[in-house]
């Protein structure tokens, strides 16, 4: 490597890669001849005629490098120029932009402070207008609900009083139809107690009337037998009668039991007869109380069934 004595930049090789100046190299000196010299002198010129032609180069390229630079300088001058120009037409651009944008936004501002204002008034009015509905509303709906509430008191005392008649009318009816159960229940037991004073009657009677026909019975029996009695010649008149008599009451008594058991192999002894003759006169007692008032119904009804039970 070899400095260049021009642009003292290191290259190698014979011109400068730098700069293409010629680089001179020094070489060993040698035996000097006519023919060497001519040759060395030969060299010399034209290495100095190589020199001039790089020397005028280098200054043309130097000068053109020069004219290069000072057009750089003056486009970049110029593009400086241009740019601040740019730069200021920029700035006064953005200038008006901003100041076109602050009115804007001032101009906006004040529209959107008209609009606020406008829809603040808007629902003001809005606001206005339902609350007047809705306290409209709130009157119909409580004139509403005061006549539903009279037509529900309406019909609530329509409904009371219909519900009252049907209650007087099933008061009525049930007063009526225990009027009515009275009169059956007293009928029925005036009945009844008929029918067992009847009975009892028609049954004393065919006892009465029994008893007659036994006693009838066992006297003809008794007279048939006293007439197939014979009397002994050698008794005496008063063992005969006594015997006739002792006879008599015999037949009397075998006829009058013959009679009677008909009578008391029935269902009913002494005692249940004896019964039965108190509960007609409880039955008749029941019925002159019940004719009388001085007993209900429902409880001459009651009397009436814990006899029958008794009897059954």
């Amino acid at each position: 490597m070899v400095r260049c004595p021009n642009c003292g930049q290191e290259t190698s090789g014979n011109t400068c890669e730098w700069c293409n100046y010629p680089i001179i190299r020094r070489v060993p000196k040698r035996r000097i001849t006519s023919e060497s010299r001519k040759a060395i002198e030969a060299e010399k010129r034209a290495a100095k005629q190589a020199r001039e032609e790089l020397a005028i180069a280098a200054r043309e390229k130097a000068r053109q490098v020069a004219e290069e630079a000072r057009k750089a300088r003056e486009a970049e001058i110029e593009a400086k120029k241009q740019a601040e120009l740019e730069a200021k037409e920029k700035a006064r651009q953005e200038a008006e932009e901003a100041k076109r944008a602050k009115e804007a936004e001032i101009e906006a501002k004040k529209q959107a402070e008209l609009e606020a204002k406008e829809r603040a008034k808007r629902e003001a009015e809005e606001a206005k207008e339902k609350a007047r509905q809705e306290a409209e509303e709130a009157i119909k709906a409580r004139e509403a609900e005061i006549e539903a509430r009279k037509q529900a008191e309406i019909e609530a005392k329509e409904k009371a009083r219909q519900e009252a008649e049907e209650a007087k009318k099933a008061r009525e009816a049930e007063i009526e139809a225990r009027k009515q159960a009275e009169i059956e229940a007293k009928e029925k037991a005036r009945q009844e107690a008929e029918e067992a004073i009847k009975a009892r009657e028609a049954e004393i009677e065919a006892r009465k009337q029994a008893e007659i026909e036994a006693k009838k019975r066992a006297e003809i029996e008794a007279r048939e037998k006293a007439e197939e009695v014979a009397v002994p010649v050698e008794e005496a008149p008063a063992e005969a009668e006594e015997k006739a008599v002792r006879v008599v009451e015999g037949v009397n008594a075998e006829l009058y039991k013959r009679a009677i058991e008909p009578l008391l192999s029935m269902p009913l002894d002494s005692e249940q007869v004896r019964n039965i003759e108190e509960y007609l006169e409880e039955i008749e007692r029941i019925v002159e109380e019940l004719n009388a008032d001085r007993v209900g119904t429902g409880e001459a009804i009651q009397r009436l069934r814990d006899i029958s039970a008794q009897l059954s």
